[in-house]
């Protein structure tokens, strides 16, 4: 402010004013994994004895990718759609996010707490494509028993959480979802070695027909789906399963009847290059 006085008629711009002090928390509370029929979330409190944040890293099927949800007071200025970086601390390597939206908890006690929900880009996206699984791994496995904390930067603000080594907590998380594959009738060996995965062969066109619950677009509302889809060696999808629900059940409706009336797949193909079952799972995020 003393400086705007003494320089009038000029108006500082945001990256000009001064940045909130870094803050840095050890954990509080071990590892919790919970595992039910729709994902595998790793847990885990950070900060004080009441935990000032918890921190989720959800997995609906095997892979390197998650679902990162984290509450917490120092993540009330993230916005929708906010560009956020991870740092793997101990590593170079850096995992940009996507798909950030608010999610706001509430306590026992009716107190609601800031945070957000985001898509953690774990490939490198390769120039041309629309696929963040098509470059190499942005933290490759052997890189995890050296990963000492995350620190998420957004704008001017930095946030540290001291994980320590993330390796043990990362081969739970991949034993939980062998167990989701066997739970859904597939073979979790036969899916590790497909020549091809599943693929929808008409995104661009569906993203075009997706419909918006017009009730929920009268009312300004917005939502995120998650859901998986079973598709046989033919390519027909079936048992559309909402994975995790953040908004009025009419965007899930919505979303499993589009995926399953407009979408078109092309099937996964076993190590050998056999049209096997196998299955798919995505997002949609409804905005206005």
């Amino acid at each position: 402010m003393l400086a705007a006085a003494l320089l009038p008629g000029v108006i500082l711009p945001d990256a000009a004013l001064a940045a909130p002090a870094p803050v840095t928390m050890a954990a509080s509370t071990p590892w919790n994994l919970d595992a039910t029929d729709s994902g595998c979330a790793l847990r885990r409190g950070f900060g004080g004895k009441t935990p000032d944040v918890v921190m989720s890293l959800t997995r609906y099927e095997p892979g390197d990718g998650f679902e990162l949800s984290i509450n917490g007071d120092a993540f009330e200025s993230v916005r929708p759609g906010e560009t956020l970086s991870l740092e793997w601390t101990g590593t170079d390597a850096i995992s940009p996010t996507k798909s950030v939206m608010p999610a706001v908890s509430t306590t026992p006690s009716g107190q609601k707490i800031a945070g957000f929900l985001a898509s953690v880009q774990m490939y490198q996206t390769l120039k041309g494509s629309d696929d963040d699984s098509d470059g190499p791994l942005i933290l490759a496995p052997e890189a995890l028993p050296h990963v000492t904390a995350i620190t998420l930067r957004w704008r001017n603000h930095a946030v540290t959480l001291k994980t320590g080594p993330m390796a043990k907590p990362f081969e739970a998380m991949r034993q939980c979802t062998d167990g989701l594959v066997e739970s859904w009738g597939l073979d979790p060996a036969v899916q590790a070695h497909l020549s091809r995965e599943v693929h929808m062969t008409n995104l661009r066109q569906i993203a075009t027909k997706i419909n918006y619950p017009s009730a929920m677009n009268d009312r300004g509302k917005q939502g995120r789906v998650n859901f998986r889809v079973l598709i046989d060696p033919d390519g027909k999808a079936s048992n559309c399963k909402i994975l995790r629900s953040y908004n009025d059940p009419k965007f899930d409706v919505a979303a499993c009847h589009d995926i399953l009336v407009l979408a078109r797949f092309a099937p996964a193909l076993d190590a050998s290059g056999k049209p096997v079952a196998s299955y798919y799972t995505t997002t949609i995020i409804y905005s206005i």
